[in-house]
């Protein structure tokens, strides 16, 4: 693959599968990074975690804490407009951690340390400096080494794998009923904003021990697809860092225990207060939006947007699949087609303003197709999963995907309904 050099000159460098296009090193893109060099006056770079379209993550070693920390920096493209929202909500966040530092659900969000600019060559960056965590459930957790060969990785046996699952949405849920609590909306649930959390990975008490999980830095010089010499630029890196700790890698090392899981929620780009919802439609996929989301125009998202969110994240972890539940193709109107024919007629503030309904149903929210069932079931159990586990399943997600939005379960309620036994022996280790 190429990358299109920022220079006006048309030039081309050699891209990497694993690494950020290095076009968008220009100005308002990536802020570029080597390893060694220090941030803040405090933050030294020790390797790369990873990349998003909006910022590259470090792992790096906090200068002036005692004892010393490995910590996470996550540095945003010059031009990201969202991130100032982000740290409103970072800060309020950081604030509530801070003055209750014990109250439920606080360990399964991620932590946030600071948060502060830098100003270089491609322009202002936002810089946010949080805990260290693994690799997001993406990963699929119930993934794991076999022990008789080292290059083979199983699945967990159903009851182990449905255990796992059943402890992911129990903590999920705490942690979601933690930021409603302290008046944040996350607003951008799903796999990828749930990382898996090692005590053992972050709190290492030497780069020694560190290197022992995520190696040490791969490096590789930066060089031009016409094979000529590489022409240094300010708004390029000097080199290319490429990720430490593979998914799998990660998934080795933050699941030391299989039969064990603790993850955080992390990610607060679309996340807003409670008390103020954004005016703008929010950027979360489609498969996991909420009604009033299409529909922002009319109706503010809030605390139930989350729970919407969170039945389709619980859907698709417990069924392994990527197809959620309410999802024909990347268009709204299909969305609200499929809401339709599972929970029936929107309400009318909405009904009467989406325009396509009339080529799908009849002015009492019937289906034209013929022979087709109107009301379809919410959840399809996986095959091989416990009859009584995929009732209970069901009952949850029903009680989450209420078209109105004030008939939804809160995340507290959902924290009373769901089984005590799906905690396993976690509650008690939660702080580990």
């Amino acid at each position: 693959m190429l990358s299109k050099a920022p220079e006006t000159e048309r030039v081309w460098y050699t891209q990497y599968p694993s690494i950020e296009y290095l076009s968008a090193y220009r100005p308002g893109g990536y802020h570029p990074v080597d390893i060694g060099e220090v941030y803040h006056k405090r933050y030294r770079v020790l390797n790369k975690l990873g990349h998003g379209t909006f910022a590259t993550v470090w792992l790096v070693k906090d200068l002036k804490s005692f004892p010393r920390r490995f910590l996470s920096l996550k540095i945003a493209i010059a031009d990201a407009q969202h991130v100032s929202r982000e740290i409103q909500i970072i800060r309020h966040l950081r604030r509530y951690q801070q003055e209750n530092p014990l109250a439920a659900g606080g360990e399964y969000v991620l932590q946030v340390f600071d948060d502060f600019e830098i100003k270089g060559p491609n322009g202002t960056h936002q810089c946010i400096v949080s805990e260290l965590c693994g690799p997001s459930i993406r990963c699929e957790p119930w993934m794991i080494w076999n022990e008789d060969d080292e290059d083979k990785v199983d699945e967990l046996e159903q009851p182990r794998k449905v255990g796992m699952v059943q402890r992911l949405i129990a903590q999920v849920t705490r942690g979601i009923a933690y930021l409603h609590k302290c008046g944040i909306v996350h607003g951008d649930l799903h796999k990828g904003n749930i990382l898996l959390y090692s005590s053992k990975v972050a709190h290492c008490q030497s780069t020694k021990e560190l290197h022992q999980y995520f190696g040490r830095p791969n490096i590789h010089p930066i060089t031009r697809f016409d094979n000529k010499p590489f022409v240094p630029s300010p708004h390029l890196p000097k080199r290319l860092t490429f990720p430490a700790c593979p998914e799998i890698d990660g998934l080795f090392i933050s699941m030391t225990d299989p039969s064990w899981i603790h993850i955080k929620i992390c990610d607060f780009g679309e996340s807003f207060l409670s008390e103020a919802p954004p005016t703008t439609k929010l950027g979360t996929p489609l498969a996991f939006c909420a009604p009033e989301i299409i529909f922002h125009s009319i109706t503010p998202p809030g605390p139930p947007t989350d729970i919407w969110a969170l039945a389709t994240l619980f859907y698709m972890v417990f069924t392994d699949e990527e197809t959620p539940l309410f999802y024909m193709c990347n268009d709204e109107d299909q969305i609200l087609v499929h809401m339709v024919r599972t929970l029936g007629k929107l309400p009318d503030v909405w009904w009467t303003r989406w325009e396509a309904r009339e080529q799908h149903f009849d002015a009492d929210g019937l289906t034209y197709r013929p022979g087709s069932c109107n009301i379809a079931p919410v959840f399809y159990p996986p095959s091989g999963l416990d009859a009584e586990i995929a009732a209970e399943l069901d009952r949850i997600i029903r009680m989450m995907v209420r078209l109105e939005m004030s008939e939804r379960i809160t995340a507290s309620g959902l924290i009373d309904v769901i089984p005590e036994n799906w905690m396993g022996d976690q509650v008690a280790q939660c702080h580990c």
